[in-house]
């Protein structure tokens, strides 16, 4: 479930990266952002960028099964 959850994460730290250059967006997916940063907030978005930009955790590389 976590591997989901990160997952997750993962895609509205993107779509908070795409907003940040001014990048339009459907009104569904900004609908959608505008109720996860509600819930999280931006800050773990920004956070979850940073772990992602400074690599503070292993890639998996096995093959998938």
């Amino acid at each position: 479930m976590l591997g989901n959850k990160k997952t997750a994460l993962d895609n509205f730290a993107a779509i908070y990266l795409l907003k940040q250059q001014k990048l339009k967006l459907t009104k569904e997916v900004n609908q959608v952002f505008t109720d996860c940063i509600a819930i999280i907030g931006e800050g773990k978005l920004e956070e979850r960028i940073e772990q992602v930009r400074s690599k503070k955790f292993k890639i998996n590389v096995d093959p998938l099964k």
